[in-house]
């Protein structure tokens, strides 16, 4: 895990910090919409009977007058959808928009613990990403701060270039890039994998060739600490 978290760049950290805010601010807003609307309905909330008129796919719809017009409504889910043919009830609608509805079991404190139920969850759900977001990029810092102390105790050696990496950082219109390199530990023949810090295309060590030696500084005791010369 330690190696992954120093692979990462600032630039990635940042944007899945920037990804967990979105997140955050979608359920959150989310939540307050579900409530809002919830209150509204509540507000213009006017009664009219109903009844069963017809099935359609074993699903009762009902059919209910407001100021002399016809409207139904075909519950999906809960008691109403297991009326039969003839049954009555009485629903709720909204003034302001008749042919929306809910019933009465909706009306009288479900609906509006429901609302709050999902305001709440939603709310944490942001809560949640934001910390994640927060969290993952302080730890990133942390690392990296343990990484620069680390460097009083590296010791001067010599890597071998291998590859080029891309990143998703940018200085103006160039893509910032990383020199890839194999370096034995000279003691346990262990290979590790060097990465520099990202680097401008333009600030690239001349005549760059793979299998070309660079100096690097490296922990013994913990190569993941270690960092690439390219000057």
């Amino acid at each position: 895990m330690r190696n992954l978290l120093l692979k990462i760049s600032t630039g990635d950290w940042t944007l899945f910090s920037g990804f967990s805010l979105v997140f955050a601010l979608l359920f959150s807003g989310a939540g307050l919409f579900s409530y809002q609307h919830s209150r509204v309905f509540s507000h213009n909330a006017r009664m009219a009977s109903a009844e069963v008129v017809e099935m359609q796919d074993r699903a009762p719809v009902f059919q209910y007058q407001v100021d002399g017009n016809t409207f139904e409504y075909k519950p999906i889910d809960g008691p109403l959808a297991k009326a039969t043919l003839g049954d009555s009830t009485t629903l709720y609608f909204n003034s302001e928009n008749p042919s929306e509805v809910r019933e009465v079991t909706d009306i009288r404190g479900k609906g509006q613990a429901e609302s709050w139920l999902t305001m709440m969850l939603l709310s944490l759900s942001g809560i949640a990403w934001t910390l994640l977001g927060l969290c993952s990029f302080m730890r990133y810092q942390a690392r990296r701060r343990s990484v620069g102390s680390s460097h009083g105790s590296a010791i001067e050696t010599a890597c071998t270039f291998v590859a080029l990496e891309g990143t998703t950082e940018k200085a103006q219109t160039a893509r910032r890039i990383r020199l890839i390199c194999r370096w034995v530990h000279p003691e346990t023949g262990e290979e590790w994998v060097l990465k520099s810090s990202a680097l401008h295309p333009a600030d690239l060590p001349p005549r760059l060739e793979v299998g070309s030696t660079l100096r690097c500084r490296v922990n013994f005791d913990d190569p993941a600490h270690h960092e690439v010369q390219v000057a």
